[in-house]
């Protein structure tokens, strides 16, 4: 409830949140702005916007980061790519534009596997949709896998 409340004060101090009283007349706020911070987080999460506003974000939020890093600081930002109308994302990539647009650089590229353990083998742990979306673009006979992995980005401010 308090960070929800937080998340309400500082979208009414960047304008996006204009009341959240019952009335003009009340000027008590409500025991529970709840549903309304719902809506609104929905409306301002960057996941639930276009590919070009996602990454406007990202690069705003980049370089943020920027501001509060040392030269030679580190920012690490992990990233998965992702299937749009069966075309693949490569959301790993953008990123990287967008901390080069932030004035950061790339410093290092790694993967991590989605994996459990079991014995000594590895098991793919891929989400119920990732494994649904691949079963039907095989069923309509275009091969696609399932994305086992993440890329973590290490990007460094310039010294």
């Amino acid at each position: 409830m308090v960070l929800s409340l937080l998340y309400l004060g500082l979208c009414r101090l960047l304008g996006l949140v204009v009341s959240c009283r019952r009335s003009e007349s009340d000027r008590t706020p409500r025991s529970s702005c709840s549903s309304e911070v719902r809506i609104l987080e929905r409306q301002l999460h960057l996941a639930h916007q276009s590919f070009d506003i996602l990454l406007g974000g990202f690069t705003t939020i980049l370089r943020g980061c920027k501001t509060m890093l040392r030269p030679g600081g580190f920012v690490v930002v992990t990233a998965r790519p992702w299937r749009r109308a069966g075309e693949l994302v490569d959301l790993p990539a953008a990123v990287l534009a967008c901390a080069e647009d932030a004035g950061l650089i790339a410093y290092e590229a790694n993967v991590a596997l989605l994996t459990g353990l079991r014995g000594d083998s590895l098991v793919p742990s891929v989400s119920f949709f990732q494994l649904e979306h691949v079963r039907k673009a095989r069923a309509a006979g275009t091969l696609h896998l399932a994305i086992a992995h993440e890329d973590i980005l290490v990007l460094r401010n310039p010294i």
